[in-house]
This record gives structure tokens, C-alpha cells and sequence, in this order.
């Protein structure tokens, strides 16, 4: 696992989080490769953690980069630990975990997919904590 990762407040400045400072949502996930045959793999920062202000109702992208992927085809610390290799038309289960600051309520937290999509209504979000 990362000992650090770089996150964004909510004005969008990086910042970075240690396991010492932070908080660590894990997802279970069931990925599947619909289309996407590429020679140098599969990339995790199409999912990204969001916080949702409550009275602004304003998401922010707080992590796209996770402290643990269990299907990383590198290893930790790698430049390419964010790849993974699933052919197409196979699916897997895997583990993805984020350092999150401990000022962010879980309660705000959304797991976005598709954060990059030039339409915000394209992007997709799932709630992390239970209401």
C-alpha cells in the first residue's frame, strides 16, 4: 500500500495524506472490460473519491489516486501501479482503497466514475457511507 497519496482540498489544490492523517475507505468492486483492448493495460483513475458539500450541494474530486489496488499488475511505489491488465470481455473482483483526510465526513464521500467526462451529468457517483 502507498504510505502517502496526493489529494485536493475543496478549492482544488493538492495536498498530500499519510495512513497517520487520513482515513481509508475500501471498495469492493466487480470490474469488466467492455471494449478496451490496450497493450499497456487498464488505468484506476477513472474511479475517484468526491466529497459533496451538504449546503452547497458542489462535488470536489478529493483522490483519484489510490493507496491500494489489488489488481495492479506493478508493484507499490511504481509509476504504473494505477494499471491493471483485464482482457476484454472478462470481468474481476478487486479491492481499491484512498487515503482521505479525516476532516471529510463519510457521510459527503461519493465513489465518481467517469469524474473526466466533459458533461458532469455523464459522471456517475455512489454513495460510500450508509445514511
Amino acid at each position: 500500500m502507498e504510505a502517502q497519496t496526493e489529494n485536493y482540498d475543496v478549492t482544488g489544490n493538492p495536498e498530500w495524506c499519510t495512513m497517520d492523517e487520513g482515513r481509508l475507505p475500501v471498495c469492493d468492486l466487480t470490474m469488466k472490460n467492455i471494449n478496451e483492448d490496450s497493450q499497456y493495460g487498464l488505468h484506476i483513475g477513472e474511479l475517484m473519491i468526491a466529497c459533496a458539500d451538504p449546503d452547497t450541494r458542489k462535488e470536489t474530486m478529493v483522490s483519484c489516486a489510490p493507496a491500494y489496488l489489488s489488481a495492479s499488475s506493478s508493484i507499490v511505489g511504481a509509476s504504473d501501479y494505477n494499471h491493471y491488465q483485464l482482457p476484454v470481455g472478462e470481468s474481476e473482483e478487486i479491492k481499491v482503497a484512498w487515503l482521505i483526510q479525516e476532516h471529510y465526513e463519510p457521510e459527503n464521500l461519493y465513489l465518481g466514475v467517469s469524474y473526466d467526462a466533459r458533461e458532469p451529468e455523464e459522471r456517475q457517483y455512489f454513495r460510500l457511507a450508509g445514511e
